[in-house]
């Protein structure tokens, strides 16, 4: 923390600066969260001790690793021959085919994937990345040396076309076109030696014999980038499963992750490239209901319960406005009553019935919700969950249903 404020006081702190955290400041179980939080104001604090160097530099600053209230997000992966799923994009340079002979047992020719690894927080610091915004983009540590890249024309022949499908170069937490100049009102701290002096006489924390505990989510909605995902995921129930349809019509790669919802099955993995189409069934397991959810990018879900095969094809859209648009379609040869519900962000149930052969296209407006949407399409045998965030191009906010206390 010297060095690096010595850098800036002498006007040779780098352009790009990437800091990555000790261990005792990266919010792991055996030491205090507070000591995170210290050490980012410590670098804040030095960063800003110089507004020349402040005006032409980005800092990135990592946590160690994983191991913290941060790393519950299941990580994308590409297919291996021994993990399920498909890839429109090269795994070479993946998958764990060579046996390091300096760790053999460690380092083994086991066919897994190289990561990507659990989640690890970045703060992203410059005057062109002020204001308090969230970017959900997906990165890896890999990103760090494309936004050098970018940034200086260089160019890194060891990062694998997967891992450049997939993870951004870290663009998409900037706002290039302007630099935020305003001064930021922060909260007095006048009373906080005071507080924790009060604290540190109390007794000590008695831990709660049961081991799940409600832990209420931060209050409130955090400014978020604009992201370029559009995935499109269609499931339809079969004689043997799920067969799942998938598009990806953006410049962004992503993977969907898919469950057996209760199995012990292996989840698949899809990794689709930019403008991609993949098609795929998975086999339903012995002994297991019909429950098949997939994950994408940005909170993207989709889900679909039920009995036997499917008739209806719903396929979803986003609108310039950013608004959602559901298009039903009835395959079969009877007439379906089909229920719309949303059971998070408030919006009034509809109820049509579709004729056989017959499309029918729905609309909701999101602003209410910023443009997060949660829908529930339900028919006699089937039922299909479609949520998400809809992308326009234009800065929104963090999803507001996700400040309810999670069970953990």
């Amino acid at each position: 923390m010297a060095r690096l404020r010595a850098d800036v006081q002498h006007n040779r702190l780098p352009q790009v600066s990437w800091v990555v955290t000790p261990a005792g400041y990266s919010e792991h179980p055996s030491y205090p969260p507070a000591y995170g939080a210290i050490y980012i104001a410590r670098v804040l604090d030095a960063l800003t001790s110089n507004p020349e160097v402040w005006g032409k530099t980005v800092v990135l600053l990592d946590y160690d690793e994983n191991d913290g209230f941060f790393d519950h997000v299941t990580p994308p992966q590409p297919p291996t021959p021994v993990r399920p799923g498909k890839s429109t994009v090269s795994t070479e340079g993946m998958v764990h085919n060579h046996i390091n002979p300096d760790w053999p047992v460690l380092y083994s020719a086991d066919q897994l994937p190289y990561g990507l690894g659990p989640r690890t927080p970045m703060t992203v610091i410059s005057p062109w990345s002020k204001g308090g915004y969230v970017c959900s983009e997906v990165f890896d540590h890999t990103s760090v040396i494309r936004f050098i890249e970018r940034r200086f024309g260089v160019s890194e022949p060891n990062i694998a076309p997967w891992r450049r499908a997939v993870c951004g170069d870290l663009t998409s937490a900037f706002d290039f076109s302007r630099a935020d100049e305003r001064k930021v009102s922060l909260p007095s701290t006048a009373n906080y030696v005071a507080t924790v002096h009060h604290e540190s006489t109390l007794p000590a924390p008695v831990v709660p014999e049961h081991t799940e505990s409600i832990i209420p989510q931060e209050s409130g909605l955090r400014k978020r980038r604009p992201l370029g995902y559009a995935t499109a995921v269609r499931l339809e129930a079969t004689q043997r499963g799920v067969r799942l349809h998938m598009h990806n019509p953006s410049d962004l790669g992503v993977v969907c992750i898919a469950y057996w919802d209760g199995s012990r099955e292996l989840p698949h993995h899809y990794t689709l490239g930019a403008g991609a189409r993949l098609e795929d069934e998975m086999l339903l397991p012995k002994d297991q209901k019909l429950a098949l959810t997939v994950y994408g990018p940005d909170s993207y879900i989709r889900k679909i319960t039920g009995t036997g095969p499917s008739t209806l094809h719903i396929d979803t859209q986003g609108t310039q406005a950013g608004g959602i648009q559901v298009l039903l379609y009835n395959a079969g040869a009877d007439t379906l009553p089909i229920e719309v519900t949303d059971p998070v962000y408030g919006q009034a149930a509809r109820k049509i019935q579709l004729e056989a052969g017959q499309t029918q296209e729905l609309h909701w407006n999101l602003q209410s919700s910023r443009h997060w949407y949660d829908l529930i399409v339900s028919t006699p045998q089937h039922q299909w969950r479609m949520a998400g965030h809809v992308e326009n191009g234009h800065e929104s906010f963090s999803d507001p249903a996700n400040i309810a206390p999670v069970l953990i």
